[in-house]
């Protein structure tokens, strides 16, 4: 631990860089004698009657923001480990055929179409759509109890090396474009990546390269048009809906499911359709 010294009422900027396959998953900032944790998808962090901004740039760097200091501060974050070098096995494979659904509304009738996907639910959504020769029901993870609803597929497919043999999981983190797209790539046998793939100018530091621009070369998702792919954004219910009926090459299907917040004339309601009906 560090001790800074800074004067009243002056703004003072902390970066939080992670090493090398690691990524920021909380700040703790504590001023005068209150402490909050946030999430770093935030963007900004409220404690006691202040609020200060946070952003995250595409390299997984977090900058915390404090603006007329005036009382004692402390800041902090923690970080996960998030690639190993496991080589997925054949056990597990995507079903690019299936023709179930693979994700559901809520009870009250919703879709919830921006809410961002944690990881576990990710997982168990891409479990519905993976020939599973094995189950592993033995506790991988720190943070994943037995009695988890996820904890089978989570295990399974860490068993597998689809994800990483780790510590810790941490389920209820929200799933970021790169993490889903290393899932998508990991799943299907994690194929050759040359040169002439789909290039991104926000990727070359990230440990996902090869499955980013192997998803982005079949079509399947898509950077911004400044050429970048923002790899730590994190995705929401229908952006991973819409990526998994490309990789599925679902392009027409059941129309029957009804949700109160996706209308006919939303972006993503046909794939919303195809992703929660039979096809």
């Amino acid at each position: 631990t560090n001790n800074y010294y800074i004067n009243s009422g002056d703004n003072v900027y902390f970066y939080f860089t992670p090493y090398t396959n690691y990524q920021i998953s909380e700040i703790t900032l504590t001023v005068g004698n209150i402490t909050k944790s946030v999430s770093p998808s935030r963007t900004s962090i409220t404690v006691g009657n202040n609020t200060y901004m946070l952003s995250r740039n595409a390299a997984g760097m977090v900058t915390l923001y404090l603006t007329n200091v005036t009382q004692n501060i402390r800041v902090s974050a923690t970080a996960y480990f998030t690639k190993d070098d496991v080589t997925p096995t054949t056990a597990i494979s995507l079903n690019r055929d299936t023709r179930s659904p693979f994700i559901s509304g809520y009870t009250d009738g919703t879709f919830k179409p921006k809410n961002n996907m944690t990881k576990s639910e990710a997982v168990s959504m891409l479990y519905k759509m993976s020939n599973v020769s094995n189950v592993t029901y033995d506790n991988i993870f720190a943070d994943v109890p037995s009695t988890a609803w996820y904890a089978s597929q989570v295990n399974t497919f860490a068993n597998a090396g689809i994800i990483d043999h780790t510590t810790y999981f941490y389920p209820n983190n929200y799933i970021t474009r790169a993490e889903m797209a290393e899932l998508i790539y990991r799943l299907m046998g994690s194929p050759e990546v040359t040169t002439s793939n789909v290039y991104f100018l926000d990727i070359s530091n990230t440990q996902n390269n090869s499955a980013i621009r192997y998803c982005a070369s079949q079509g399947w998702i898509n950077g911004y048009p400044d050429n970048t792919f923002k790899p730590y954004n994190y995705m929401t219910r229908d952006e991973v809906v819409t990526m998994m009926c490309r990789v599925l090459n679902r392009k027409y299907g059941n129309m029957s499911q009804k949700f109160s917040d996706v209308k006919p004339s939303y972006w993503a309601y046909s794939y919303i359709q195809m992703a929660s009906s039979y096809v």
